[in-house]
């Protein structure tokens, strides 16, 4: 536990840092954990004889992340097309099999795709991206301590046995209370969606978790990586902001903000 606070003390001013400024720091920052998290996510699978196309999915992700597109989904299908052709040449080939393409595109949509809604948000409006981090951090936090308190009966224990059904209440609740609590001081407005919000987004970000997880169960391997101390790899500290982040931008939609 000591591990993992100092590493988040460390951590937290680097965050707020890259989100406060924007711009090209924060796109520059999301390219590098979208870059880590493939690298982790892919060599999770590696043990298994599934090796996906890492080159390709760095090219598409740099192309994708770092430019200034007008409308930086008004390239996602270009992209896609082009991670689609290249990786069935590959398949035609002999080169990669079908597992192989498959992780790979999963890969792509899964962690390059779901990031950019970060950047996408970040541009569209500073209050609100915070809620990204909100409905992942809050609902993680609580849950832990709801859990640590009153659970009992385990959530989905074949795929992370420590979590709890009173656990997963308490991160709901603590979602929503933190959630609306800022939504009352920042923009009042928009405080019934948000509470509303709030609680589907917490159970997402539980999803996002239980989804990392599930593939850490199914391939054998306890961590992503070990880059932050007491917390494993890229991919264990982001699992749930994957889901969170284009559900936050759902909620944009919904508002008319985007």
């Amino acid at each position: 536990m000591k591990v993992r606070i100092i590493s988040a003390l460390v951590l937290l001013p680097i965050f707020f840092f890259v989100i406060i400024y924007g711009g090209l720091v924060t796109k520059l920052a999301v390219l590098l954990v979208a870059l880590i998290s493939i690298k982790e996510f892919t060599n999770a699978f590696a043990e298994s004889g599934i090796k996906p196309t890492n080159a390709i999915l760095y090219i598409i992700t740099i192309l994708f992340l770092v430019p200034s597109w007008l409308n930086i989904w008004s390239v996602l299908p270009v992209l896609l097309f082009i991670l689609v052709v290249g990786e069935s040449i590959l398949l035609i080939f002999g080169k990669k099999t079908v597992e192989d393409i498959s992780v790979s595109i999963l890969t792509f949509v899964y962690i390059t795709v779901a990031l950019s809604s970060v950047i996408v948000v970040r541009e569209a409006s500073f209050d609100f991206i915070w809620y990204i981090f909100i409905f992942a951090w809050a609902t993680d936090t609580c849950a832990y301590f709801a859990g640590f308190a009153f659970g009992k009966h385990k959530l989905m224990p074949k795929v992370s046995p420590k979590k709890t059904i009173e656990g997963a209440i308490g991160g709901i609740i603590g979602c929503i209370i933190i959630s609306t609590v800022y939504a009352y001081f920042v923009h009042p407005e928009y405080i019934l969606l948000i509470g509303v919000s709030a609680l589907i987004g917490s159970v997402i970000s539980q999803a996002g978790d239980l989804f990392a997880s599930s593939f850490k169960r199914k391939l054998g391997v306890k961590d992503y990586g070990n880059l932050i101390p007491g917390h494993g790899g890229m991919l264990d500290r982001i699992d749930s902001i994957i889901f969170t982040a284009p559900f936050t931008y759902i909620v944009m939609f919904i508002a008319k903000l985007i």
